[in-house]
């Protein structure tokens, strides 16, 4: 399972997560020892003391029915907000205010009903807050758990609240630190009604979190165990764990996850106990941040959040998009390995060239590595073709046979005699090749009416390699003479359904009409800024024949380009991918996958619109697809992050049109005056001077990041572009009545619908239209959260 990592270096507040919880907009809020966080998948908002959080380490979050967020402290604090996050109020111990909540450290929330709050505490166990006066009632420790019959002081002991459960049936289990006082409670009467748990264990063991499936109730807690109790029957079961459990997480009927205090993240199949251990592996930026893991949660879309100890982790099924098969095993795990080319032999057998050796992968089998030598010298394979019943291997030192059945390898026997004929036509004739011949693409042809086999070759231009009588030609670049290939450093070739070969080279694209009986060293050149079939750039590094006819041609920086037979055409990437095209493949519904920075830029032949695919686990430093290659089956294969990667063009879901946006601040003359917004009055100085709008919107794991516009209705020819914070300054406001408007806008282009987000009305003052200056404005903001909820502010 492939996690992406967050951390202060994404902004969160601390990378210690204590609580992860969704709320009912789809903000995730995150507890920490050092703040409390609100994401929303683009920005970051961040609570601390001086921000009026009661504490700052996080204990648990919770939504009341009326859309109020709660945020407990370690430190014996309470914290409230509203849906859209303005701070309410807080609770805090106080020695003179006999209401106030008592000095306890806090361990859990729960929202009872209507009216109460049930807080689980230690010392005192169990607190009743009425959350319309603030007043806090106290459980004596026994009897009845209702607010109408607690204590109006608490009273102090030694035991503490562990967890507090919905059962989803109209009860609720409870879980005490002493005595192992595990209970079923009724929640509408606080009735006990039996033992949740039967512990018969040692004094120091105990249950810390418990969840319900099905008819089940699972608990686990400091013992190195996982208790399982049948609600009906009351039998109770113990399955081992590898260390302390410290956060449960039903995700289905059948699996149930559990965090460990140093053993990483377990996976349990329910219906057999076996369990699957992930952890975080060094140097892995797709395992997990830690293995002391310390909350979980399944959020609305199906996405899994870990916290641990040293940042959050998650997982997006919907992002990992294609399977992914290692390619480092065994003694190359680990390592930087570097891949050619992906070749397809037989029944689908998938073969892998790279700098440490071929990879074979079998249909649904697992991969293998088998390192190639030629005595003591290690091959470095860049690709396979099959002739008749043999193979040949290229490589980075030359061409080989190679024994598919033990994976022998012997060299092919090139004839040595021959002459190098540079004068006439840059050739050189049946020579052995050098050490160094750095075979870049082979296709079998005929000529001079025998099999043979043509390559681009990096330094050496283009080669020929008669089958029958092993000689070798050289189709070099030829200074003195004309029509030559001009450029050697090949890093493509392809041959088009006409037979016509085109070598991509570091410096032009040549195409070769091949004269089958004489070959020559004539090409026709393809050049950047020379005629009116010019390249957008020079160095080509990827060719595809398309076999309804055009040939494309991917360059580095100069993107992508066709060529049908009369003329060029120009593609520009979308500009979040770069400007190079490093690869291509064709789907069966005529889409052409180009591999791009981070991502596959997809071209749709028919309406030359282009949608971005960013590659999947690319949210630091991202990668680039290698070896893009279009399988008999449809799927498309590439190499990235040290994994070969295959998948169904036609299961990549399409993009969805950007979320909404909504206002996150409004800063007046450099300083923030959204937190001093109260009751919807805020008054502006009359030397008030520029105004600065951020907006951000909801989306929690961005396949891409998203682009913002602000618009001055009326006023801005169109609308501006804000700067990656997502905000814009005014520096002045005329007079009259305008909106603000904000649009969001995807990687791939889509943009939102409009969302107004601000209206500011100024009057004219006589003699003087500029800026604030004069009269106060009046300014009413609207900010819209996804359930475009309304808040207004006045001066």
């Amino acid at each position: 399972m492939p996690f992406e990592q967050i951390s202060t270096l994404q902004g969160l507040s601390d990378n210690a997560i204590t609580k992860l919880f969704q709320d009912q907009d789809g903000f995730l809020w995150i507890g920490t020892e050092y703040g409390l966080d609100r994401y929303d998948g683009h920005h970051m908002r961040i609570w601390h003391k001086r921000d009026g959080l009661a504490g700052e380490h996080i204990v648990d979050i919770l939504q009341t029915h009326d859309g109020t967020i709660w945020a407990a402290a370690r430190e014996g604090g309470l914290t409230c907000f509203d849906a859209q996050g303005t701070l309410l109020r807080f609770f805090k111990p106080d020695a003179n205010d006999p209401h106030a909540i008592a000095d306890a450290r806090i361990t859990c929330l729960f929202d009872l009903d209507d009216t109460t709050l049930l807080i689980g505490a230690e010392r005192t166990p169990l607190i009743f807050l009425d959350k319309r006066s603030g007043i806090c009632r106290y459980w004596k420790g026994e009897g009845p758990i209702r607010a109408s019959e607690g204590l109006s002081n608490p009273a102090w002991g030694t035991d503490w609240c562990q967890y507090i459960t919905d059962l989803g049936d109209g009860r609720l289990a409870i879980g005490f630190l002493l005595g192992f006082k595990q209970m079923l409670v009724q929640r509408k009467t606080g009735s006990i009604l039996g033992p949740a748990f039967n512990l018969d264990l040692p004094e120091d063991q105990t249950i810390t979190n418990a969840v319900r499936i099905g008819n089940r109730l699972f608990g686990g807690g400091w013992q190195h165990y996982l208790h399982v109790r049948d609600l009906t029957s009351g039998q109770e079961t113990v399955w081992p764990l590898p260390d302390e459990c410290t956060a449960l997480l039903a995700v289905d009927s059948v699996q149930i996850i559990a965090g460990t205090a140093s053993s990483g993240m377990l996976q349990i199949d329910l219906r057999t106990g076996k369990q699957e251990v992930l952890r975080h592996r060094t140097g892995d930026p797709n395992s997990l941040c830690d293995d002391r893991v310390t909350a979980l949660l399944v959020d609305r879309d199906g996405r899994l959040w870990v916290g641990t100890r040293n940042g959050l982790s998650v997982h997006a099924p919907a992002r990992w998009w294609t399977n992914s098969i290692p390619l480092g095993t065994g003694e190359q795990e680990g390592r930087n390995i570097n891949a050619f080319s992906i070749a397809e032999i037989g029944s689908g057998e998938l073969l892998v060239g790279t700098t440490e050796g071929l990879f074979r992968q079998l249909p649904g089998g697992p991969i293998r590595f088998f390192p190639l030598k030629h005595g003591s010298s290690k091959l470095r394979p860049t690709g396979v073709i099959q002739v008749g019943n043999r193979f040949i291997l290229g490589a980075e030192e030359g061409l080989f046979n190679w024994d598919p059945t033990d994976n022998s390898i012997s060299p092919w026997a090139i004839a040595s005699s021959g002459s190098w004929d540079a004068k006439m036509y840059g050739v050189k004739t049946g020579t052995t090749p050098p050490a160094l011949f750095q075979v870049r693409g082979m296709f079998v042809d005929t000529l001079r009416s025998r099999p043979a086999l043509v390559m681009g070759v990096r330094g050496y231009g283009v080669a020929t390699l008669d089958l029958k009588k092993n000689e070798m030609d050289w189709f070099v670049n030829n200074t003195g003479g004309k029509g030559g290939i001009g450029n050697n450093l090949t890093n493509a070739l392809v041959k088009d359904r006409n037979g016509v070969y085109w070598a991509g080279t570091a410096y032009g694209l040549y195409r070769w009409d091949l004269e089958r009986t004489t070959p020559r060293n004539a090409f026709t050149t393809f050049l950047a800024g020379i005629g009116r079939n010019s390249l957008p750039a020079n160095e080509v590094i990827a060719l595809l024949a398309d076999a309804r006819g055009p040939l494309w041609i991917g360059m580095r920086n100069g993107g992508l380009a066709s060529w049908d037979g009369q003329s060029m055409h120009a593609f520009t990437l979308p500009e979040p991918a770069g400007n190079s095209v490093y690869g291509m493949a064709l789907d069966r519904a005529g889409r052409l996958w180009c591999a791009a920075r981070g991502c596959f830029a997809v071209l749709d032949t028919a309406t030359a619109e282009w949608t971005l695919v960013p590659l999947q686990g690319a949210s630091g430093i991202p990668g680039t697809p290698a070896c893009t290659r279009a399988l008999h089956d449809g799927r498309i294969a590439f190499t990235a992050n040290g994994a070969l990667q295959l998948f169904d063009p036609q299961e990549v879901h399409r993009p969805s049109p950007p979320p909404l946006p909504y206002l996150t601040a409004l800063n007046l003359a450099d300083s923030s005056v959204v937190p001093d917004i109260k009751d919807g009055v805020l008054h502006l100085g009359v030397q008030a001077g520029m105004l600065q709008v951020s907006v951000s919107a909801l989306d929690l794991l961005p396949l891409s990041p998203l682009r913002y516009t602000l618009e001055l209705e009326g006023v801005d020819v169109e609308p501006r572009f804000t700067d990656e914070s997502g905000s814009i300054v005014f520096a002045s406001l005329p007079s009259g009545r305008h909106r603000i408007l904000a649009r969001a806008i995807s990687a791939n282009g889509l943009v939102s619908q409009p969302v107004e987000v601000a209206i500011l009305t100024r009057r004219r003052r006589c003699g003087n239209d500029g800026g604030f200056i004069g009269r106060l404005p009046r300014l009413q903001v609207r900010s819209r959260t996804r359930h475009h909820a309304t808040t207004t502010v006045k001066s």
